[in-house]
This record gives C-alpha cells, sequence and structure tokens, in this order.
C-alpha cells in the first residue's frame, strides 16, 4: 500500500551548502529507507549498462563491417543489427523512464521523512513512467530546438562555400554558427535546469507532464546556479551518482517548494553552486594561455 507524501507544513533552516544537502540526505537516507537506497546505487551500476547495449551492437556491428573491406556487411545482417539497436534504445529509454520514477520516489519520500520500500516504489515507478517519459521527451525536444539557428546558418555556410568561389560570405556564416552554437548551448541548459525538479513535482502531486513542468519552472525561478550546482555534484561522483542524486535533489525540491509555498524569503546562493561555473571557467582560460603560448611560439619561429 502506497504511503501518500505529505504536503510541507513547516519550514526548517534553509541549506543552501549543495555538499551538506548531499551529505545530510544520503545520511538521512541510509537511516530510514537502507534497502531501497542500496537498490539505488546497485540498479544504477545495472541501469547505466542496460543504457550502453545500443552502443555495444553498434560497436560489434562496425568491427564485423570492417574487418573485411572487400566483403561488405550483408543487407539482411545489417537490417537485422540496426532493428537490435532499435529495439536496444527503445528498451532502454523505457528502462531509463521507469528508473527515473523509481529514484525520484525514493529520494522524494525520504525528502518527506517517510519509509518506503522496494516494492512501492516499483509500482510508482510503473504507474508513472509514461508521465516521467513525456517530460523527458518535452525537455529534450525544447532543449534541442535551441541549435536550430546555429545548424541553419552551418549548413547555410557549407552549401555557399561549396558553390561559390569567394570564401568570405561563408566565413562570416561560419562565426555566426559558432555565435549562435554558445547562445543555444546557454539557453539549452537553462532549460534543463529550469525543469529538473520536474519528476519530483508530478510524483508530488502535479496533475500531469506539463503541470511538472511548469512548476519546476516556477521553483528554480532565480535559483538555477543553485539547482545546477547540486545536480553537477551529484552527477561526477561515480557508483553512487544516482542515489545522491534522487535524495539530495529531493531534499532539494521539498525544501525549495516549502520556501515557495509560503512565500518566505530565500538566502544568497552559496558559493560552492558555482563549482560548475568556475570549473568551466578554469578550464576556458587554461585553453586560452595554451593556445597563446602556442601562438608565441609559432610566431617567435
Amino acid at each position: 500500500m502506497n504511503t501518500p507524501i505529505k504536503p510541507v507544513t513547516h519550514l526548517s533552516q534553509y541549506i543552501t551548502n549543495p555538499f551538506k544537502i548531499i551529505i545530510d540526505s544520503i545520511t538521512d537516507g541510509f537511516n530510514r529507507n537502507q534497502n531501497p537506497v542500496i537498490a539505488l546505487i546497485v540498479g544504477g551500476i545495472l541501469v547505466g549498462s542496460v543504457q550502453q547495449i545500443p552502443n555495444l551492437i553498434s560497436n560489434v556491428s562496425s568491427l564485423l563491417d570492417g574487418s573485411d573491406t572487400s566483403s561488405p556487411m550483408e543487407p539482411v545482417v545489417a537490417i537485422i543489427v540496426i532493428l537490435l539497436i532499435g529495439i536496444a534504445s527503445i528498451v532502454s529509454i523505457i528502462v531509463s523512464g521507469i528508473w527515473t520514477a523509481f529514484t525520484s520516489h525514493v529520494g522524494l519520500a525520504n525528502a518527506h521523512k517517510l519509509q518506503t520500500t522496494i516494492a512501492e516504489g516499483r509500482k510508482v515507478a510503473f504507474r508513472k513512467f509514461v508521465s516521467v517519459l513525456a517530460i523527458q521527451f518535452i525537455t529534450w525536444l525544447i532543449s534541442s530546438l535551441w541549435f536550430i539557428p546555429a545548424v541553419s546558418l552551418f549548413v547555410t555556410a557549407v552549401i555557399l562555400q561549396a558553390t561559390q568561389s569567394l570564401d568570405t560570405p561563408a566565413v562570416v556564416l561560419y562565426i555566426m554558427a559558432a555565435v549562435a552554437f554558445l547562445i543555444g548551448l546557454f539557453f539549452s541548459l537553462r532549460t534543463q535546469i529550469s525543469r529538473s525538479l520536474a519528476v519530483f513535482a508530478l510524483l508530488d502531486g502535479a496533475s500531469g507532464s506539463i503541470d511538472a513542468m511548469r512548476q519546476s519552472k516556477h521553483l528554480t525561478k532565480n535559483r538555477l546556479i543553485e539547482a545546477m550546482g547540486l545536480t553537477f555534484i551529484c552527477s561526477i561522483v561515480p557508483f553512487v551518482g544516482p542515489a545522491l542524486y534522487a535524495l539530495s535533489v529531493g531534499a532539494y525540491f521539498v525544501q525549495l517548494k516549502g520556501y515557495r509555498s509560503h512565500g518566505a524569503e530565500l538566502p544568497p546562493t552559496h558559493i560552492l553552486s558555482w563549482l560548475p561555473i568556475m570549473l568551466a571557467g578554469g578550464i576556458v582560460l587554461l585553453i586560452g594561455i595554451l593556445a597563446a603560448v602556442i601562438a608565441a611560439v609559432a610566431l617567435a619561429n
């Protein structure tokens, strides 16, 4: 029998430090929901393996096709390989939806200080995975649309370069395509982060996928850096990443929703939430320094 998720009735201290959220939630998870949390860790490894099956089939078929260049792959074999990749991809997508619903249920129940079971999580996962897949697909679609201007400019530049002898207009379009790509990347990431709490909102009582995405967008308004920092830290931890994400983001969702619903003032974003941006900036700076050194050496010679 499913235990209903209780609404937040009081506000505790808002935790801004992403590392504290992760440590507190994983500790609390092992104390309150040990078996489901262990299932998150073990299942994360298994699900990750399942999601690699399409790539494995594709790599094997490439090796078979390239083993003898004089005899290309038979059409029947090629069709079978394509079918296998298609079936494996569909299975991978379905497994991803079920797994996301299961992990989010465990994280949400634990954030509400409730005990849950693997069987209960499984029931919720099979009941909600279609809506979860809808959230994932819509988010992917909106994120991808931001790259249409960059792709259009790039294709136009290629056509222009192939049909005209002058390369200058094409070069300008290539530069515009690069700028459009960076802009599209920014808004694509923004879209994904603003919808990152949608599955938790869905399991917490949202009327459907669209409503859940709207709630997530409302909750993360002016808190995108905070949400991104927490998600990034969870994603870079090997093996226990799914458990960390489900428990910590579930706890983050509950505290953020509590403050939003009460109209309470949110504290400033913690500096550690800027960690992914600081790392990205450091990488860009390092690349710039290396490029400057290479250019200086080239000019000197």
